[in-house]
């Protein structure tokens, strides 16, 4: 068992946030709605990255290039629009290098089509400050196939092995150890991330409850019920 420490509370200076997007405009404005709501004030520089994956919904085109939010004045907006399908891990990658290039040394990213709780980005950081040296995600789904593989606690977190890559949060450390490369295995890029950090004897570190949900009705029988965090709802 690892051992439980204490451990600071304080906002880090830069947080880089990376946001592909491709159609499902709604959803999107869901997502950005949200974001806004839950930035933190106090950080020193917060970046957004969002990166169009060719979207041919004229509408998600016209959220990214004109849909403006009252975001607090120390992030700032950076949008990319590709004229090409390029894939989600090769947009993650584009944004992970132009915030690395530009001196950020916390990267996040969330997909376009999440839910967030006011406290998600301060959960993460968190239990980044706890694990610094790990892969931190707010989004603690349970498939059966791993549930056995789970080792709980109750301080607010969970290890786990694997997870979907609906939102990683990580030092630019962790980035070039884990998550660089495993953009090369392309569309299992996010099991990939896990991988390799499981291989060097580490587990990935997971809010509990959940802070950060996939934008679905979790009261539908139809939904595939690997993509649902249970506890969300629950969670005020």
């Amino acid at each position: 068992m690892e051992q439980m420490v204490d451990y600071k509370t304080n906002t880090p200076e830069d947080i880089g946030i990376v946001i592909p997007c491709y159609n499902r405009p709604a959803l999107l404005k869901k997502t950005l709605e949200d974001l806004n709501k839950t930035l933190l004030p106090d950080i020193k520089r917060g970046c957004i990255v969002l990166i169009d994956d060719a979207s041919q919904d004229l509408e998600t085109i016209r959220i990214i290039t004109e849909y403006t939010l009252p975001f607090p004045s120390n992030w700032t907006i950076k949008k990319i629009m590709h004229r090409k399908n390029v894939q989600m891990y090769n947009s993650l990658r584009e944004g992970f290098e132009l915030l690395v290039n530009d001196g950020y040394v916390l990267f996040c990213n969330l997909d376009s089509d999440v839910l967030l709780k006011p406290g998600w980005l301060k959960a993460l950081i968190r239990l980044y400050q706890k694990f610094p040296d790990r892969i931190i995600s707010g989004f603690n789904f349970k498939p059966e196939c791993v549930e056995e593989k789970n080792r709980f606690y109750k301080e607010g977190y969970v290890f786990r092995i694997f997870m979907g890559g609906i939102n990683f949060l990580f030092s630019k450390e962790v980035y070039y150890k884990y998550v660089r490369t495993a953009f090369d295995n392309k569309l299992q890029w996010d099991w990939k991330v896990c991988d390799n950090q499981f291989k060097d004897g580490k587990l990935l570190v997971t809010t509990c409850p959940s802070v950060i949900q996939h934008n679905i009705d979790v009261n539908d029988k139809n939904k595939d019920p690997s993509i649902i965090a249970p506890d969300f709802e629950d969670f005020d």
